[in-house]
């Protein structure tokens, strides 16, 4: 999803978000009655976490939207590709939307995941040999 903000010439406020559908980034935009003077646009991913969600498609998510890998325990072992967020969670309310950006940083999301879902979670590299250090955002894991 991306929102966008813009900031007309001469005016003091930003302009309410406008959702665009895609992954399209307008960098000009021109109105016969205002001239857009400051364009920020930031990209939001929504990964789906529902009760009903298994493993294999959260870590699909992460892949698609970040590059970068995303280890699931049940405890302290991995938990199995198949099993479903309800088998996994230690919380009875298990489930929801997460929207994450590629700016996000590693700490947050698996806290995130901790308080939210009640799973333990570590995010690593692309190609998961190599845990991601906390301070890293999720675009820099995919890369390490």
């Amino acid at each position: 999803m991306i929102y966008m903000y813009a900031k007309t010439a001469g005016a003091g406020h930003w302009s309410a978000p406008a959702v665009l559908a895609g992954r399209v980034i307008c960098t000009h935009l021109y109105s016969d009655r205002v001239h857009l003077r400051f364009i920020v646009v930031i990209i939001m991913a929504t990964i789906k976490v529902i009760k009903s969600s298994s493993v294999k498609s959260i870590k699909a998510q992460f892949k698609k939207e970040f590059d970068c890998s995303i280890r699931i325990y049940k405890g302290a072992r991995l938990a199995d590709e198949s099993m479903k967020i309800s088998e996994l969670s230690t919380l009875e309310s298990a489930g929801g939307n997460l929207e994450l950006g590629a700016r996000s940083r590693v700490e947050n999301v698996e806290k995130y995941f901790k308080e939210t879902f009640g799973i333990k979670v570590q995010i690593a590299n692309s190609t998961d040999t190599k845990l991601a250090n906390n301070s890293m955002t999720l675009t820099q894991a995919g890369k390490i």
